[in-house]
């Protein structure tokens, strides 16, 4: 293998890029699916898996890195199924049509008609549910109305279609390592939202932390992840490697100062993947935290939610 900085610097800049749009992604894909919301380290876990599949990539010599789809979050809001065993399966299936080539020439036989209206559902609904994380703003504050109107224009006249970096024909920043990696940061309008709103919510006064939708967040960060029955059965590794990497809660420690408390039962994997279909061996319901009183006793009323996030409850929706 050749390794060449001209390469190598500029994919950074893009994995930037691609890290803070995953970071939104991991939060809309929750709030879709019903999920409680993604602590840091959870988020961060996340991450390195994007990050290893990156260096599987350019391993494997394909000339593209992995990062999260939004087109399938949008797809997970049309459809209703954000199964991760679906998402497994598909996956799969995938890898196997890839190998037979006339699948690709079917694929292509597909009106650009059709899919310019499966585009447009698709992108409005990611659009739609980026906008739902802001249900925890105090929308009536000018302030925070200010804040994500002047963000959102900036960012699309900056470096949207039509933008002020789409019209240059040479990178404003120079020619050098450090200015490839600026032109990829900055010509993202995900970006520069959020740097605009960032800065300007952390120094703009006139509204509280609560009006801000802080308060919520918080409480989410600093939720139990090895003992909440949500969090384990969401976010908890696949069979075996929850006990053998401790779902890798050292990585909470940076936001939190400590480490998350050990689980009351030890380590469990997750449901509702691949992993618990095809191993149930590995799971056992009766120490699975997931595992509560309801469904030991066979009671028909749901667990309550351990998260302090919005949530309906069935009576009220069958209501």
């Amino acid at each position: 293998p050749i390794f060449r900085s001209y390469a190598i610097v500029p994919m950074i800049g893009s994995m930037l890029a691609s890290m803070i749009e995953s970071v939104g992604d991991y939060y809309s894909c929750a709030d879709i699916s019903g999920a409680p919301p993604p602590t840091s380290g959870i988020i961060a876990r996340g991450l390195a898996a994007e990050g290893i599949g990156v260096v599987i990539s350019g391993l494997w010599g394909t000339g593209a890195g992995t990062t999260s789809y939004s087109e399938n979050i949008g797809a997970i809001a049309i459809t209703g199924v954000g199964s991760r065993a679906v998402v497994q399966c598909g996956g799969v299936a995938m890898m196997v049509v890839s190998i037979v080539a006339k699948f690709g020439v079917l694929l292509a036989t597909m009106p650009q008609a059709m899919a310019s209206g499966l585009y447009c559902v698709v992108f409005g609904m990611i659009v739609a549910v980026g906008l739902s994380n802001l249900k925890h703003v105090d929308l009536n504050n000018q302030r925070n109305l200010f804040i994500i109107g002047f963000s959102i224009f900036n960012s699309m006249s900056v470096a949207g279609p039509g933008g002020y970096f789409s019209t240059l024909d040479s990178n404003p920043f120079g020619t050098g390592n450090g200015s490839a990696i600026a032109l990829s940061i900055f010509s993202s309008p995900m970006i520069i939202a959020f740097i605009c709103s960032m800065f300007l919510d952390s120094t703009s006064g006139g509204a509280t932390r609560e009006q801000r939708g802080l308060t919520v967040w918080e409480k989410a960060s600093k939720a139990d992840i090895n003992n909440d029955p949500e969090y384990v059965a969401v976010y908890s590794l696949p069979i075996c490697f929850a006990k053998m990497f401790r779902n890798c809660g050292y990585l909470e420690y940076t936001s939190r100062g400590e480490m998350p408390a050990p689980p009351a039962n030890g380590f469990q994997g997750s449901r509702g993947d691949i992993g618990d279909l095809c191993c149930p061996c590995f799971f056992r319901d009766n120490e699975h935290p997931g595992a509560t009183d309801y469904e030991k006793s066979g009671d028909d009323e749901s667990p309550p939610i351990a998260n302090d996030m919005e949530r309906q409850d069935d009576s009220n929706d069958m209501a």
